[in-house]
């Protein structure tokens, strides 16, 4: 049984089937629904129109669990909005207000898709709090808030405004704000275990935004705001004042409201105490005067505080940011979606063949609904068919579909050009080539976040230092294995896998090449007395020097560019100062070098480097 509040001699009496308590607590506001200014303003987000004007968000810091909030917008009692929250919950507030302007901004970021997914961490992200400590102890408060969107009721009667009709219905509309599915790695679909590639995300959530404000939001039923001005505005009230002046003022520069009238739209109390609540309104407006939010505001009172008026004044700038955020948000929406009412569904005479074509299906499959309705889709796909592989086609549309923050046409156009799917391939490929137990020894470089550790005994940065010859040689030599080993063809979706997982594969042949080199050299000490001779005469001339010279380092290097790599480390812990350019660039060519300091010799045959000090 739950009791409720007498309001003009009515009485609230319902039985229900658990032993908890409900309250509600009704208001009326007063306002007729004849009164509600709507405007089509947009800006770099949009904020439906009906949670601009209405309270969804309750700004009462003491809202109890099980209490519900039913707002009456007409003294008939026929306009209203009901807010039930699921049991053992309280309606939304401040927390959830603030997620879902993040949620609205991740919206717009991906394309004003209805259905999205994210983590807690994009949402945090969105809220500017990036501070670890804050962020560790909001999550579960972020999991809540989420949660109290999707499970609270929202009964609009008489006053849910419809872009649509251009007007309030007048019916009874029953919502919530979204519905969303909270997704782990063990139970992701094969296009969600793509969101997991980063092993720090446990769980992602896939967020549909419910019809009836969706529907608002892509058409015109909606207020436009910057998300990070919203963000940064101090409390909950304040926020709430600030859009709805917004609206009410459309490009005026002046405007003028009771207290009571601003008080009961957010709503504030107003009959126990109309001064707190007044003083508390023009707190709101001080700090939206100091941040230049507004220009300057009057507070009017003549006699009792329930006649206090507020005079709000704007500067043409205000306009100007407006006018400003207005196109910016228009260009920003046109580039993501077509108008809802400019989309198109057919599709144009020359391709009809192509619906015969079972790969050209299966692509075209991939798209979401608002992709297939671009007319050139279907031309885009054929291109891409005529001039790369069917599966590299594929997979690019699946990561088109799953990235895509602006046009998808041209997204994926641009994703084909400039191979931006390939680490998505590469993925997808070596995850497939090791089911198939068709390769076996590559290193999935790509998969890992921190390499195996490198038993080789060269580094990338030598070999990145070879001449530009000696390293396509030895790339050319690595490609070749690679397909030798993963039983493939030369495409280029191998040429992009290879390319993700090269590093190993390229120092593998070149360990293998300077071991080679070694072991010749090891051959030749043995086997080749004019070599031993060599060794001999060096060596009296290396003593004969030693006469002159204060300190003398020789050692064996498998190529120039080592022993220039140590010439350098030599010069640093020696302190001197030389143009490391022009010397790389002399010694690779002369294989000597001498100034006042030092001698450095390199011999290709011997792989003998001496670095002597005078």
């Amino acid at each position: 049984m739950f009791e409720g509040i007498n309001m003009k001699k009515k009485s609230f009496e319902e039985i229900i089937d658990f032993d908890g308590e409900l309250n509600i607590v009704e208001e009326f506001l007063n306002i007729d629904s004849s009164l509600i200014e709507m405007e089509k303003n947009k800006d770099l987000i949009r904020m439906e129109m009906n949670i601009v004007e209405f309270p969804i968000f309750s700004k009462n810091t003491l809202v109890k669990i099980n209490q519900i909030r039913k707002y009456y917008f007409s003294t008939d009692m026929n306009s209203y909005l009901e807010i039930l929250p699921a049991l053992n919950t309280q309606i939304p507030g401040e927390i959830e207000e603030r997620v879902f302007i993040a949620l609205t901004k991740i919206l717009r970021n991906n394309g004003f898709k209805q259905t999205f997914y994210c983590t807690l961490n994009d949402i945090l992200d969105n809220m500017k709090i990036y501070n670890r400590g804050t962020r560790n102890s909001l999550y579960p408060k972020i999991r809540q808030a989420i949660s109290k969107m999707a499970s609270t009721t929202f009964r609009f009667k008489n006053l849910f405004y419809s872009n649509e009709l251009n007007k309030p219905i007048d019916d009874l509309i029953e919502t919530n704000i979204l519905t969303f599915r909270q997704v782990t790695l063990k139970d992701a679909t094969d296009t969600e275990s793509y969101f997991f590639s980063d092993k720090r995300v446990r769980e992602i959530y896939k967020i549909t935004i419910s019809q009836h404000f969706y529907e608002n939001i892509i058409r015109k039923g909606y207020l436009a705001f910057d998300a990070d001005e919203l963000l940064n505005i101090k409390d909950a009230v304040t926020r709430s004042i600030y859009t709805m002046i917004t609206k009410w003022r459309n490009n005026k520069l002046y405007l003028i409201k009771p207290a009571y009238f601003i008080a009961r739209r957010i709503p504030l109390s107003w009959d126990k105490n109309p001064r707190r609540t007044v003083l508390r309104i023009e707190e709101s407006f001080k700090f939206l005067k100091e941040n230049n939010y507004i220009t300057h505001y009057n507070m009017k009172k003549s006699g009792k505080w329930e006649t206090a008026e507020f005079e709000l004044f704007f500067d043409e700038v205000h306009n100007k940011i407006k006018r400003d955020n207005f196109f910016d948000e228009k260009s920003i929406f046109d580039k993501m979606v077509h108008k809802i009412e400019d989309r198109l569904t057919e599709i144009d005479v020359n391709t009809p063949s192509l619906f015969n074509d079972p790969q050209f299906i299966a692509i075209y499959n991939i798209f979401p609904e608002v992709a297939k309705r671009y007319k050139t889709l279907p031309m885009v796909i054929r291109e891409a068919l005529k001039n790369n592989e069917y599966e590299y086609v594929k997979f690019t549309a699946e990561y088109t579909a799953l990235n895509c923050k602006t046009s998808y046409i041209k997204y994926f156009k641009e994703a084909i050009t400039h191979n931006w799917a390939d680490e998505y391939i590469a993925k997808k490929e070596l995850k497939n080539l090791k089911k198939n137990q068709k390769i076996e020894n590559i290193e999935e470089a790509i998969l890992v976040e921190k390499p195996k550790k490198n038993l080789l005994s060269v580094t990338w940065e030598e070999f990145e230092r070879l001449e530009i010859n000696k390293k396509n040689e030895i790339i050319e030599i690595a490609y070749k294995e690679f397909l030798e080993e993963s039983e493939g063809t030369d495409n280029k979706m191998m040429r992009g896998i290879f390319e993700k997982s090269k590093k190993p594969l390229v120092l593998k042949v070149f360990d293998r090449q300077s071991k080679d080199s070694l072991e010749t050299l090891d051959k030749a000490k043995e086997n080749n007395l004019s070599f031993k001779k060599e060794e001999s005469i060096k060596e009296s001339q290396k003593n004969q020097r030693k006469s002159e010279m204060i300190n003398s380092n020789s050692n064996m290097y498998a190529t120039t560019s080592m022993f220039i790599l140590e010439c350098l480390k030599y010069f640093r812990e020696n302190n001197i100062q030389i143009n490391t350019q022009d010397f790389m660039t002399l010694f690779s060519f002369m294989k000597e070098y001498e100034d006042e300091k030092v001698i450095l010799k390199y011999s290709e045959e011997t792989k003998i480097g001496e670095i002597i000090r005078k």
